[in-house]
């Protein structure tokens, strides 16, 4: 959403309550409205693993390597 506004004769944005009211609820609403949400998980690289895994298919044991 884009709203233009223009100075007054003071050299002002002026806006009413009401107006302001408005314009905050039209805004609110508008980014409620969005289509689409963006949501990424950070990656997690390991160049060297500290643990070494084993495990039988129905339980996996960890061990640190130090």
């Amino acid at each position: 959403m884009i709203k233009i506004f223009t100075l007054n004769e003071k050299n002002k944005i002026e806006l009413t309550k009401e107006e302001l009211e408005n314009l905050l609820n039209e805004s609110y609403w508008e980014g409620c409205r969005s289509k689409y949400w963006t949501y990424t998980t950070p990656s997690w690289t390991y160049t060297t693993s500290p643990y070494t895994t084993s495990g039988n298919g129905s339980s996996i044991t960890l061990t640190n390597k130090e």
